[in-house]
């Protein structure tokens, strides 16, 4: 864990400086919680670790674990595998446990980076609703926003943390249908960012 706090610290003040990150909203999740966020780029999970005060576990392809010494590393700072492509039950149990024993764990259900726009639920991937099904735990949705949907150097971007989703009210939702967990989450991102960028429009026509 201290070397996880480590490169967090080397984060806040060396990346966060070219890309100039801002939180909105709780940075301190409830424990065993399942963050889940859209994905415009490679540094989401560098953007969400530096801003949440509370430490993550995330998924990497496997491919970065051929190599021992990497693989080392990565388990260090509680980066686990997951084979992309397929149904990888070992990475299914590797989550389940991980919120079974009190961490936050850290998913893109959409699988890989959408840029440009904002997230579509129904790209959203049935894993996190198996997941969360599985475990019943909290749900965090997390939405990285700027202007573009499109990193950019030292142009401005944010972390809206939303409310937490409890096991009911998800459940509720998805009559059964894993994937439509997924994609009640992705709802609930589209309207935090709906909010935020209705509030930022606000306070810019203030400013005038």
């Amino acid at each position: 864990m201290k070397l996880y706090s480590t490169l967090v610290w080397i984060a806040k003040y060396l990346v966060l400086w070219i890309f100039p990150v801002k939180l909105v909203g709780n940075g301190v999740l409830p424990k065993g919680s399942l963050v889940c966020s859209n994905h415009i780029s490679n540094w989401d999970p560098i953007f969400i670790a530096a801003t949440i005060k509370s430490k993550l576990h995330f998924m990497a392809k496997a491919e970065l674990f051929k190599h021992k010494p990497l693989a080392s590393f990565f388990r260090k700072i509680n980066i686990f595998p997951v084979r992309r492509g397929g149904h990888d039950v070992q990475a299914m149990r590797d989550s389940i446990n991980i919120l079974k024993e009190g961490h936050n764990l850290l998913m893109f259900p959409e699988g890989t980076r959408v840029m440009d726009k904002k997230p579509d639920p129904a790209n959203a991937k049935a894993g996190v609703g198996l997941i969360a099904a599985n475990t019943g735990v909290d749900i965090i949705p997390v939405a990285v926003y700027n202007k573009w949907y499109r990193v950019k150097l030292f142009r401005p971007v944010y972390v809206v943390v939303g409310k937490p989703i409890p096991h009911s009210e998800y459940m509720s939702y998805s009559d059964g249908d894993r994937r439509k967990i997924a994609e009640f989450v992705f709802i609930k991102i589209n309207e935090e960012l709906d909010r935020f960028e209705s509030e930022k429009a606000a306070r810019a026509g203030k400013r005038r």
